[in-house]
């Protein structure tokens, strides 16, 4: 799920907080209707790239400082918005 949006982040020089995706209504919404162990399968997939320590590890030094914070911040709303559906 979002791989085009993912696969875009991993080509920027320069990651700004327009480049980050967000999980969509959609996509939240398809994973709260799957049953219980693909749900926690696709949870720890995207996980890997939302989680703010991983992002931070795998992308920080290409993060625009001024942004960074914001970009941080993002992942953190995506990260909650992901543990959120999969408790639902």
């Amino acid at each position: 799920m979002m791989d085009k949006q993912w696969e875009h982040l991993e080509r920027v020089q320069e990651i700004k907080l327009q480049d980050m995706p967000y999980p969509s209504s959609t996509t939240l919404r398809h994973m709260q209707l799957l049953p219980s162990d693909k749900k926690r399968k696709l949870f720890k997939q995207m996980c890997m790239r939302w989680h703010p320590d991983k992002l931070t590890q795998r992308h920080g030094n290409r993060m625009n400082p001024v942004e960074k914070k914001a970009i941080t911040n993002r992942s953190k709303e995506a990260f909650q918005a992901l543990s959120n559906a999969l408790t639902a």
